[in-house]
């Protein structure tokens, strides 16, 4: 459960965030809808994969650096469904544009009033069979500015806020069940452009749950060798058990 900061710490914390929660839930349900029609199903085909959502949520503090431009967050693409992000205004979010050869160049995205950013995960690019791509991201930490306005060394600080929201399916749910999408789908075309963003690092897996736990362990080799010493993660990012 949330470990929550207690109310006189934190007046009105947890009212806010759990009412930024539930609407962030009803716009993931909208877009869900509006994706499954985008791929001429019934707005409600994907409904079952979301009965019991694993759904996270954070709040991110990125730390100013003390020079040049350095990683927030590197590289990757979420092993869910969507990813939806409120962002300060002080930038730093980064995405790789596509074309039909896989990903190109890195561009900002830059923060826009009232906006929600919606980043597509890798459940949603498995399910399309490629017509709707993982986003490819990274978090780029902005410098402290080195000077104020009138020269003094002021710290102007350029720490990033941002409060991700992950929308994800089911741990359980295989959406290698969704034989019916995967026929209906424009196949030569679309195969072709999801070929072309294969990566053999990520093998995207079918199970949402396994595919989480696969960038999870990926993410984290020292907790992986101390706490799952049996698991081994191979180089297409698939976790194996192995004998000890």
């Amino acid at each position: 459960p949330n470990q929550w900061p207690e109310e006189g710490t934190c007046p009105g914390f947890r009212h806010a965030m759990e009412g930024f929660m539930l609407a962030m839930e009803r716009l993931s349900r909208q877009l869900t809808k509006a994706l499954a029609a985008s791929l001429q199903l019934e707005s409600d085909s994907f409904d079952f994969l979301f009965t019991e959502p694993n759904v996270q949520m954070k709040i991110c503090r990125y730390p100013a650096q003390q020079s040049q431009n350095g990683f927030g967050v590197g590289p990757h693409t979420d092993s869910g469904f969507l990813s939806l992000l409120c962002q300060d205004q002080t930038g730093g979010l980064q995405i790789q544009t596509q074309t039909e050869a896989g990903y190109s160049e890195w561009c900002e995205v830059k923060p826009v009033d009232d906006a929600v950013v919606v980043n597509l995960g890798e459940m949603l690019q498995k399910i399309s069979k490629g017509k709707y791509i993982a986003t490819m991201h990274r978090v780029m930490c902005k410098p402290r500015e080195e000077s104020g306005p009138s020269g003094d060394s002021s710290s102007g600080a350029a720490a990033r806020l941002s409060i991700p929201y992950f929308w994800n399916p089911n741990l359980d749910c295989d959406i290698s069940k969704l034989d019916a999408l995967q026929e209906s789908q424009a196949g030569d075309s679309s195969c072709t452009r999801e070929n072309a963003f294969e990566r053999k690092d990520n093998v995207l897996l079918s199970n949402y749950g396994m595919n989480a736990f696969k960038s999870l362990a990926r993410s984290h080799p020292r907790v992986m060798d101390r706490h799952h010493p049996d698991l081994k993660v191979l180089p297409d990012g698939r976790v194996v058990r192995v004998p000890l």
